[in-house]
């Protein structure tokens, strides 16, 4: 096994560590040199095993990545809904109807 294949094998275990841990500045810093260790794979010999290896490596880290951007989407959309609480107020008309009400603006800060 090559050096080059050796150390993206720990970078993505680094990686893997850093995305279990919530470290997203060490899975972003990592990204540079992972591109360059799987660009350095095209001139490293590497058998069948290695590669799928490394395959099975990186879908396990792109499963985990994917769901740090659906958990990050989720507070963003929930911030937004947080927002739209505070700035109005849904109710409901005579007839039925959806009413929105606009309200004052409250800060929701609170000091301990």
């Amino acid at each position: 096994m090559t050096d080059t294949v050796m150390r993206l094998r720990d970078l993505l275990e680094s990686e893997r560590e850093a995305l279990l841990s919530g470290d997203l500045r060490t899975v972003g810093r990592l990204g540079a040199e992972k591109l360059d260790l799987v660009e350095g794979l095209e001139t490293a010999p590497a058998g069948d095993g290695t590669l799928r290896e490394i395959a099975e490596l990186s879908a396990r880290n792109q499963s985990l990545i994917a769901a740090a951007l659906d958990g990050t989407r989720s507070v963003v959309r929930r911030l937004g809904q947080l927002k739209d609480v505070q700035s109005q107020l849904t109710t409901y008309d005579a007839n039925g109807r959806k009413a929105q009400v606009l309200t004052a603006s409250v800060r929701s800060d609170r000091k301990a």
